[in-house]
């Protein structure tokens, strides 16, 4: 069948005479846009929507690791991240989540750098690293002493009670066993 005079915009085709045409073109085209929304996520610079499966709601600021991949949402899933004297139980953390939310609901994972403001960081000094911490989810501003694994997980920026500042950058080291004197 061929038509004539037909004009693509962004979301139909105009064809003098021919509803189907045009309907059939909607109905792909919203395939598409929906499919390219959905995985927008995987080019975007470090943004990642995923799934909590944590078994409890995720606050903004957590930190966390990749711990599977959800199917349905095509989202990776998430739970809160720790470090453990044990190998078995120690998750590094991969991404920090810039929103909350309860267990099953959406996120946005961070991996690149995302400043947490508004945080205690009194006590610190401005330009050391912070740590990923024994207690899920969370940072310490001091190397931990009871544990054999370290993850440097940000920067202190502001040091403050109240309107303090960590930089979270996701790509920062691992120090293995016996070299943490070196931090």
């Amino acid at each position: 069948m061929s038509k004539t005079g037909l004009t693509v915009d962004i979301g139909s085709v105009h064809a003098d005479g021919d509803g189907n045409l045009v309907t059939a073109f909607n109905a792909r085209w919203t395939a598409i846009k929906a499919s390219l929304e959905a995985h927008l996520d995987l080019l975007s610079d470090g943004y990642r929507l995923a799934t909590n499966n944590s078994g409890v709601a995720l606050a903004a600021g957590d930190l966390v690791y990749r711990s599977g991949w959800d199917a349905t949402s095509s989202q990776i899933k998430v739970k809160k991240a720790i470090v453990t004297e044990a190998n078995a139980s120690t998750f590094y953390a991969t991404h920090v989540v810039s929103t909350g939310g309860a267990n099953g609901a959406t996120t946005i994972a961070i991996r690149k750098i995302y400043q947490l403001t508004a945080q205690n960081t009194s006590g610190l000094t401005a330009g050391r690293p912070v740590f990923l911490s024994t207690v899920a989810g969370g940072w310490v501003g001091e190397l931990p002493t009871v544990v054999n694994r370290v993850q440097i997980v940000g920067t202190v920026i502001e040091v403050s009670a109240t309107v303090g500042i960590i930089e979270f950058d996701l790509f920062g080291s691992v120090i293995p066993f016996g070299s943490a004197d070196d931090v």
